[in-house]
C-alpha cells in the first residue's frame, strides 16, 4: 500500500505506509498538531512551539524500531509470548515474516495513539481537576485516550484494519487493565511504549531538548534501540553493550526534568494556570454550556456525542484561554491577562509537605484550605497563590530505575543496569517518589511579609500533622 515518508528534525524521515496513513489522517490524531508539546515552558524556551502530533510520530517511529530489535535480539522469547497468547496467533499467519509485521506495527500504533487523550496545557488541566472541589470530571488523558482511540478503529473498521490488531493496541492502551493482566505480548507492548526505559522518553526528551535549544536531553537513540531485549518477565532490558546508554537515558530526563520541566518559571504559571481554572469551576452561576467549552469530554460516552466530539477536536490551548476569559469574570480574566502577558508572580518559598503525614494523597484538601486562607488574606493587600509538586529523585536513587531496569548478559543472566555499571545503592536508600513540597509565589512588589504568610502556611499545614 502507498506510503510516504514524513521529515523529522531528529531522525530525518519518518517512513509510514497507506494504513498507517489511515489513522495518521484521522481528525483526532490531527488534533495533535494543535496540542503544544510544551505550552508553559515557552515563556522560557520562546522556540519550545513543536506539537504532541510530532512527538506521537517520533513514538511511533521509535517503537517500530525497538519492536523490530525485539524480534532480532531476543527470537525464542519473542515466540513465547507469541505461543502465551490467547488466540493462535502463529495459526492466523502463513509466514514468519507476516507475524513480525503485525507485532511491529501494534507497537506503531499504539505508539502513535499513547497520546490521544491529551488536553490543552496537559498535566496542568488535569491537576486543575484533580484539584477543585467543582470540576466537572477528573479528567486523564490515559483514560480518554483510550476511548478516543477506540472511536477511531470504530471509524476505520471498513478500511482493512486487522481486528486482532485493533484489539491489541486496545488493551495496551487502556491502563485500567493492570499489567499483570496483559498477555506477555501485550506487556511487551506496553513496556515499549511506558516503562522505566521506553519509546515515549525515548522521543521527547532529544525533542524537547532541540526546541528549546538545549543539550540536556541528548541520547544515542540508534545505538539503544538497536540493542534493546526481551527479559525473562516480558519487559524491556538492553544487551551489555548498551547499559551505560539506558544510564545515560536516565540522566538524560533527569537533566530535563531539572532544567526545563520543573523550571521555575514553569511551576509559577502551572500555578497560575491552576488557580484560573479552579476560578472558572467554581464561579457562581457557572453553567453546563459554560463548562462543556472548558472540559468537552467529562464522561467516556462523551466520546459518541457528536457535539462533544467537535468541541474536543477544536479543543487546544488557545480555545480554552479564550472559553475561560468569555466567562466574563474579572477575577479570571485579570489572570489570563497576566499569564499572556508574562507578568508573574515571584518564588518565594517551599514547604516539605512530606514531613506532615496527611498532607501528601490529599493535595486537594491542603489547596482547599490554601484558597480560604488566600481569600482571607486578599484584604490585607497579600496575592499569592501556591501548587504541591513532587522532587525528582536522582536516577540513581530511583527504584525503576535500580530494580526494573535490566542488563541481558550472554549468559542469560539479567541484572539490574544499576548495579552492572556499579551504581547499586543499598535497599533503604531506594525511593518509590520524591518527597512533595508545596511551592508558595507573591505578586512582584508586594508590601506585605513574607514571613508572615510563611507562619500562616505553617500553621494551616499542622491540622495534617497527625
Amino acid at each position: 500500500m502507498t506510503g510516504k515518508r514524513i521529515r523529522d528534525p531528529l531522525y530525518g524521515f519518518i517512513r509510514v505506509d497507506g494504513l498507517d496513513l489511515k489513522i495518521i489522517d484521522h481528525k483526532l490524531v490531527q488534533r495533535l498538531r494543535w496540542i503544544s508539546q510544551l505550552p508553559l515552558e515557552q515563556l522560557v524556551y520562546p522556540s519550545a512551539q513543536h506539537s504532541r502530533f510530532e512527538h506521537s510520530l517520533g513514538v511511533m517511529h521509535l517503537a517500530e524500531i525497538a519492536a523490530d530489535r525485539l524480534i532480532q535480539n531476543s527470537k525464542e522469547r519473542f515466540d513465547e509470548a507469541v505461543d502465551a497468547h490467547s488466540s493462535p496467533l502463529r495459526k492466523d499467519f502463513k509466514k514468519e515474516e507476516d507475524l513480525h509485521n503485525f507485532f511491529v506495527r501494534c507497537a506503531k500504533w499504539s505508539g502513535l495513539l499513547h497520546d490521544l487523550g491529551h488536553a490543552p496545557f496537559s498535566h496542568t488541566l488535569e491537576d486543575a481537576c484533580r484539584y477543585s472541589v467543582n470540576a466537572p470530571v477528573k479528567y486523564d488523558h490515559e483514560n480518554f485516550g483510550y476511548f478516543l482511540a477506540r472511536k477511531i478503529f470504530e471509524d476505520l473498521k471498513d478500511v482493512g484494519l486487522d481486528k486482532g490488531l485493533m484489539g491489541i493496541v486496545l488493551r495496551v492502551l487502556n491502563k485500567n487493565i493492570q499489567l499483570s493482566d496483559l498477555y506477555p505480548l501485550e506487556i511487551l507492548i506496553r513496556r515499549i511504549i511506558d516503562g522505566p526505559m521506553d519509546v515515549d522518553k525515548g522521543d521527547y526528551l532529544p525533542r524537547d531538548s532541540y526546541h528549546c535549544g538545549v543539550n540536556y536531553g541528548v541520547y544515542d537513540h540508534t545505538f539503544l534501540w538497536d540493542n534493546v531485549v526481551i527479559t525473562q518477565s516480558f519487559q524491556l532490558g538492553v544487551l551489555p553493550k548498551a547499559a551505560l546508554e539506558a544510564w545515560g537515558l536516565t540522566l538524560a530526563r533527569h537533566k530535563m526534568f531539572n532544567y526545563v520541566y520543573k523550571h521555575h518559571v514553569r511551576t509559577i504559571t502551572d500555578a497560575l494556570l491552576v488557580e484560573i481554572l479552579q476560578l472558572s469551576f467554581d464561579a457562581p452561576g457557572m453553567n453546563h454550556n459554560d463548562l462543556r467549552d472548558i472540559v468537552p469530554l467529562q464522561a467516556p460516552a462523551d466520546v459518541d456525542v457528536g457535539q462533544n466530539l467537535h468541541k474536543f477536536v477544536h479543543w487546544t490551548d488557545n480555545s480554552l484561554l479564550k472559553a475561560l476569559d468569555s466567562l466574563g469574570n474579572s477575577e479570571i480574566s485579570s489572570r489570563i491577562e497576566a499569564f499572556s502577558s508574562r507578568n508573574l508572580y515571584k518564588k518565594s518559598f517551599a514547604v516539605n509537605l512530606s514531613a506532615y503525614p496527611n498532607a501528601v494523597g490529599n493535595e486537594s484538601d491542603v489547596l482547599q484550605r490554601i484558597n480560604i486562607l488566600k481569600n482571607q488574606t486578599a484584604s490585607q493587600g497579600m496575592a499569592w497563590n501556591a501548587i504541591p509538586l513532587n522532587e525528582i529523585i536522582v536516577p540513581v536513587f530511583d527504584r525503576k530505575v535500580q530494580r526494573e531496569l535490566l542488563v541481558q548478559e550472554d549468559s542469560g543472566q539479567e541484572i539490574p543496569v544499576a548495579e552492572y555499571l556499579g551504581f547499586g545503592v543499598d535497599e533503604d536508600q531506594i525511593q518509590e517518589q520524591g518527597d512533595m513540597f508545596l511551592h508558595v509565589f507573591v505578586k512582584p512588589f508586594s508590601s506585605f511579609s513574607c514571613d508572615d504568610l510563611k507562619n500562616r502556611v505553617a500553621d494551616l499545614l499542622k491540622d495534617f500533622e497527625v
